[in-house]
């Protein structure tokens, strides 16, 4: 038998996250179901980085949201297209013999998401940009410092589709 106690905290943990906004649903429309995500155009000197932007943002769409990833060719609801514009790193302290102690990986991509069969824009295409710093003397490198800028980038696409309802 459950004790009256249990079900009165229960409640009333259902009711605190009630008040509070919380929910489980996705923050995407319920309209839209189905997205595309072409590979994102790549204006970088960054060989292949395009490959790694895009297949975080569908991992961050298949994550948070309740859409189905589908192929541009696919009738989606929506379209989202990038374009990485800018990837740099930057140096933001040095040791002896100018070795660096401490830099930086900086991703910009330019990002929107339409209706391909209404034309409307959802986000309008504008920049989203994420920053990543890393340190050679405790043994982090640029690589892994990139992937957390793009894991980064991701989420903050994904955020800003969110944001648009």
């Amino acid at each position: 038998m459950i004790r009256p106690v249990l079900i009165a905290t229960l409640c009333a943990a259902a009711l605190l996250a009630a008040a509070c906004g919380y929910s489980t649903r996705s923050l995407v429309a319920e309209n839209h179901r189905t997205i595309a995500v072409p590979i994102f155009e790549n204006k970088t000197r960054r060989h292949d980085l395009e490959w790694e932007v895009t297949r975080a943002v569908v991992e961050e769409l298949q994550a948070r949201t309740g859409l189905e990833v589908v192929p541009p060719d696919a009738d989606p609801d929506l379209l989202l297209e990038g374009t990485l514009v800018d990837v740099d790193e930057e140096t933001l302290s040095r040791r002896k013999f100018q070795r660096p102690r401490e830099s930086v990986v900086f991703v910009t991509a330019e990002v929107s998401v339409r209706s391909p069969r209404t034309g409307e824009t959802l986000v309008p295409r504008g920049p989203v940009s994420e920053r990543e710093s890393f340190s050679p003397v405790v043994g982090e490198d640029v690589r892994t410092a990139r992937e957390e800028a793009v894991r980064a980038l991701a989420e903050r696409v994904v955020r800003r589709l969110e944001q648009a309802w």
